[in-house]
Parts: C-alpha cells; sequence; structure tokens
C-alpha cells in the first residue's frame, strides 16, 4: 500500500471499511495529504454512500472542503458541540463566528 499515491490510500481504506456495510462511517481528515482530483472523488464517494443511507461523519479543519461538501457543520470546543449550521446558514462567517464566541454567546 506504501507505493499507493495518497489518494488511492484513502480510498483503499474507504474500502476496506465499507466491506463490514456499515450504517455510520467516521472519517477524520479523509482529504489530507491528497491531490485535489483525488479529494473530488473521495468526496463524491462519500456523497453517494450518503445518498444510499449510510450516515457520514468527517472531522475537519478544512472549512472551505466542509461547506462545499456537508449538508450539516457541528462546531465543537473542549469536545462539547457548541453550534449546529444547517445548509440553509453554511457559510464561513456564520462558523467563523461560531467558532468565536463563547458557548454561553452561541447558545443564545
Amino acid at each position: 500500500m506504501q507505493s499507493l499515491s495518497g489518494g488511492n490510500q484513502q480510498r483503499v481504506l474507504i474500502g476496506r471499511w465499507l466491506t463490514i456495510n456499515p450504517q455510520l462511517l467516521i472519517l477524520h481528515g479523509p482529504t489530507v495529504g491528497v491531490d485535489v482530483g483525488s479529494k473530488d472523488t473521495i468526496f463524491r464517494i462519500i456523497q453517494r454512500l450518503a445518498d444510499d443511507g449510510m450516515g457520514v461523519i468527517i472531522i475537519s479543519d478544512d472549512l472551505p472542503e466542509l461547506l462545499q461538501n456537508c449538508d450539516r457543520i457541528l462546531v465543537m470546543r473542549q469536545g462539547r458541540i457548541v453550534a449546529t449550521h444547517a445548509a440553509e446558514d453554511l457559510s464561513e462567517d456564520a462558523i467563523y463566528q461560531s467558532m468565536a464566541s463563547t458557548s454561553k454567546e452561541v447558545a443564545q
């Protein structure tokens, strides 16, 4: 597997997990270290899985990538969810505001 590109390595890993037919797939940084073309391919695979009814959670600090590919973003701080943004209010400004606010401010 070491001879594969970063994108192909990620696809192999996702494929391995899919062999057990999970109901939920949790991916941490699924596109870290891969080229742009592989990122698109990986997110097409993830979207197809979600369209087929699989739950998908992506943990990432790549905000532009999340905004482009997710229908909901949760902002966490110190292990707690401090904000939830649905598709209709997904914007960099809204997310950054949630990240910068205190838990008390976000709850209001």
